[in-house]
């Protein structure tokens, strides 16, 4: 999953791993398509595969990757902010 980082420094990640067909089609939704980097927190989408691993038993994930898109410093921080607060609300 995407670490937190804003849409220009996917944009420029994006330029940069040759993915110009994703970068086309994103163009060609406007405004639809940067709303659903603006709106995505990577503590939303963190939780929600934490909670659906501990309501289902047969579920096999057992951690994530954290894709840190050159802030690699930055990402941990914020996931030892997300850890601390689990740990703090136990």
């Amino acid at each position: 999953m995407a670490g937190p980082t804003d849409a220009l420094t996917l944009l420029k990640f994006a330029q940069r791993c040759g993915v110009s067909a994703s970068l086309r089609a994103m163009g060609a939704q406007g405004m639809g398509a940067v709303r659903m980097f603006m709106h995505t927190d990577p503590g939303d989408q963190l939780s929600a595969v934490a909670h659906y691993r501990l309501r289902h038993d047969d579920c096999n994930v057992v951690g994530v990757h954290l894709f840190s898109f050159g802030a690699a410093a930055k990402s941990a921080k914020w996931m030892n902010a997300i850890i601390t607060a689990q740990r703090g609300a136990r």
